[in-house]
């Protein structure tokens, strides 16, 4: 429990009076040992040492082709889905730390996610609700969101929303992508927010890889081991390993620059 204030005034998310600044990054719930079951500790000490602020989730429901969507405007939906709401609600409903409601990801948009931003309205209007969808489809952009959200906007695109009259604080849901030897570029997106007031930051898409120790059947060491590492096919390969920590938790070269960066706004 605890007491704090959030708004959106004057376009600008405001925490407690002040600018909100995310220095973000989206968390699997995973251990390269037990896979999705964790305990508490995992993750969050070394999220303290690198200046990180934020964790989330991540569940994709679709492409964006429409008639492919759900739950969009898809009645059979609806049930479920508020369903599944109210219970997420509930769980979390009286921790402070919780800023945002969010409906979901990747999902496009439609009458279901209407549904949804209108529950969380009428249940809670001291929070604020996010969505990206609507980036997709702008016929809903007054009534699922809060703010504005993409995913891997150029700094140049996020520019060009913000000097167009914007409707609302921008967000990236998703950025700096760290595949391989990648983050690169960190400080085209960090110099935003001095330039641009609602600019407010964003998430690192991941925090940690998906990734399984095994034992070598060869040299008997543990080792990671990601899709097609089990004859398995089709797979994605080594496409889970996104993360700025390997699955074991140790740290990857792309760690430096997030510690560096992100620790300029404190």
């Amino acid at each position: 429990m605890g007491f704090r204030t959030i708004c959106i005034e004057n376009g600008i998310i405001k925490l407690n009076g002040r600018r909100l600044i995310i220095n973000g990054v989206n968390r699997h719930e995973w251990n390269a040992k037990s896979g999705r079951c964790i305990s508490e500790n995992d993750e969050i000490y070394v999220m303290a040492e690198v200046n990180l602020e934020s964790h989330g989730s991540w569940q994709k429901m679709g492409a964006v082709e429409p008639s492919w969507n759900v739950p969009g405007s898809v009645e059979l939906w609806q049930d479920v889905v508020l369903d599944r709401e109210k219970s997420n609600f509930e769980m979390f409903k009286n921790h402070t730390s919780v800023l945002f409601w969010s409906l979901g990801n990747e999902s496009y948009a439609g009458e279901v996610l209407k549904e949804m931003n209108a529950y969380y309205k009428k249940r809670d209007p001291g929070r604020l609700v996010h969505y990206e969808g609507v980036f997709q489809n702008r016929d809903y952009e007054d009534t699922i969101s809060d703010v504005e959200s993409q995913m891997y906007a150029p700094p140049g695109r996020v520019r060009e929303y913000l000097e167009n009259e914007p409707k609302k604080p921008f967000i990236l849901c998703e950025y700096m992508h760290d595949m391989g030897n990648s983050l690169g570029g960190m400080k085209s997106y960090i110099d935003l927010l001095d330039q641009y007031e609602k600019y407010q930051g964003g998430f690192i898409w991941d925090y940690i890889d998906q990734a399984l120790l095994v034992k070598d059947e060869i040299t008997g060491r543990e080792v990671l081991r990601y899709g097609g590492d089990f004859d398995d096919r089709p797979s994605d390969y080594e496409f889970s390993g996104n993360g700025i920590v390997f699955a074991d938790r140790t740290e990857k070269p792309a760690m430096q620059e997030v510690k560096y960066y992100y620790g300029l706004q404190k």
